[in-house]
């Protein structure tokens, strides 16, 4: 019925959509102030509608990730320009419908008593507001940058397992951001191995610590990568500062190992990466080639040899 009256109206889609995606909230409102035996009606329709709505903001968030996954792919050449990326996909309606549906979804999980979704489902319509939101807004890339690092430090610092994930998720996307420019991208690796470092030290649960802890470790490697190359350094230089990460990783394991081993184990296995890059990069000259494989051997004997595993 209401969407019979409002379609005479001639609204544009995306505001048809933000309209049934209200629609689908009342009904799911209405499905928790009923009667128990009166809900799944309601309840039912509400949740259809939801679930139909929520194809064209997913739909729009994929459109919105061509941005930085452009960046990501072409780093340091600038954002294209986000106007032009615009599409009738990804609207401030759309945006706003995105977050409609994910307060609706946390409520259809808590009137279907199934209230342990509800987190994970609010995680999601605002993980895809997120995504729409830079492109929708046709924000500055400052304002995409400083927005997304708070939310990855706001999801860091909450204690949930789901948070936690968004986190990394949010730092990922961070990351894929930063990579227009030379001082966003070392910016923000800088930030997020400090985040990564304090979450990691942190008293959060083991799993939690033992992820930020390797993302620190590429955080910090990335850092070490990007500095050098932005100054117009070789790639060799690159190379010997990723090795000093490595080392540096190595070092962090083999003080930790007792009292937080699982992070230990995270810090190793998270300084494979630069270390191989370290390799790759090297290799441009012999002499650079030899002298990285000596250090890295060096490294990796004096971790073999530690005490706890003669």
């Amino acid at each position: 019925v209401a969407l019979a009256v409002v379609l005479p109206w001639g609204l544009p889609g995306d505001q048809l959509l933000l309209v049934a995606a209200v629609l689908s909230v009342a009904l799911v409102g209405l499905a928790a102030v009923l009667p128990p035996g009166w809900r799944r009606g309601p309840l039912g329709a509400g949740g259809t509608v939801m679930g139909l709505t929520a194809l064209v903001p997913l739909a729009a968030a994929l459109v919105a990730l061509a941005v930085p996954a452009t960046t990501a792919a072409l780093p340091w050449r600038g954002v294209a320009t986000i106007e032009a990326e615009r599409t009738g996909a990804a609207t401030p309606a759309v945006l706003l419908a995105a977050l409609v549906l994910a307060g609706g979804a946390a409520l259809l999980a808590a009137v279907a008593g199934r209230g342990r979704l509800a987190l994970p489902g609010a995680l999601a319509g605002g993980l895809t507001a997120v995504l729409i939101a830079p492109v929708a807004l046709s924000l500055p890339l400052v304002a995409v940058l400083a927005g997304l690092g708070a939310l990855t430090a706001v999801a860091a610092a909450l204690p949930s397992r789901w948070t936690g994930g968004l986190a990394l998720g949010l730092a990922g996307l961070t990351v894929a951001w930063s990579l227009a420019s030379r001082p966003a991208t070392l910016t923000v690796l800088a930030g997020l191995a400090v985040l990564a470092a304090a979450v990691a030290g942190g008293g959060r649960p083991v799993a939690t610590r033992t992820v930020a802890a390797g993302t620190g470790v590429l955080a910090l490697a990335g850092e070490a990568a990007a500095l050098p190359l932005a100054a117009g350094a070789s790639v060799r230089t690159a190379a010997f500062l990723l090795l000093g990460v490595v080392a540096g990783a190595a070092g962090t394991a083999a003080a930790a190992r007792r009292r937080r081993p699982a992070e230990s184990l995270a810090v190793e296995l998270a300084a494979v990466l630069p270390a191989l890059a370290a390799l790759s990069l090297a290799a441009t000259r012999g002499w650079s080639a030899s002298l990285a494989f000596g250090l890295l051997g060096a490294i990796l004997a004096a971790a073999a040899l530690r005490p706890d595993r003669r």
